[in-house]
Formats: structure tokens, sequence, C-alpha cells
């Protein structure tokens, strides 16, 4: 018995479809949703759809999330400034944070010039 990808943020988007490794995503709006609802998807566990992404929010945001916090298009919520969001979906500073190695995120970021390449 596994565990069933909720599904989360605009239209259920994020972490709807389970991988062929059993995770669901995609986590965030830069991660390709091929890499979870593509080949090897699981049906049985989530969705496996080419869904569009939602569009930068038009909402009003609420207050910007400091170290440590959850941001990103979930939660809808920038770092405040001088922090990352990381394709985790959490603010914080460094490369585990800023590197494109680990999906950081320019648009929910304390600016966009954050994240290293």
């Amino acid at each position: 018995g596994g565990v069933t990808c909720p599904g989360a943020g605009a239209n259920g988007y994020f972490y709807r479809c389970c991988s062929s490794a059993g995770h669901c995503g995609p986590k965030n709006d830069i991660q390709d949703q091929a890499l979870y609802c593509g080949d090897g998807c699981q049906a049985g566990y989530g969705k496996c759809d080419t869904q569009k992404a939602p569009s930068e929010p038009t909402v009003a945001r609420g207050a910007d999330a400091g170290e440590g916090e959850t941001c990103g298009p979930i939660v809808n919520k920038k770092c405040q400034a001088g922090l990352c969001c990381s394709g985790s979906n959490f603010c914080g500073t460094g490369a585990d944070f800023c590197g494109a190695a680990n999906w950081c995120q320019k648009n929910w970021s304390g600016s966009t010039n954050l994240c290293k390449a």
C-alpha cells in the first residue's frame, strides 16, 4: 500500500503525479512535469497528465517568508529580501537554497538575481 499524491496549489497542479521512482511532483513551477507525469508515471497513486502550469498568481500574497519558512507557488509566498526559495520550497541562503542544482526559484526569492547558475 502506497501513498496517493495529493495535488496542491492552483488546480491541484503541484504534487499531483507519482513518478516511476515513487516521488510526488512537480514540486515547483520550474521542474519539468514530465519527470513525474511522463514515462513511468504511476496512475494508481496520482494523476498522469500534461496539465498546464498555473500562471504567476495575481491574488494578494501573505507576508514574505523568513529563513527556514515555506515559500513558493503552493503557499503563495516569496522569501524576504536576501533569501532564496529552494526547489524544496524553503527560504534560506547558500548553495542549498540559491543553487541551480537545487532548483532555486527566482520568482519566489527575495529578488530575482539571487539564484546562481
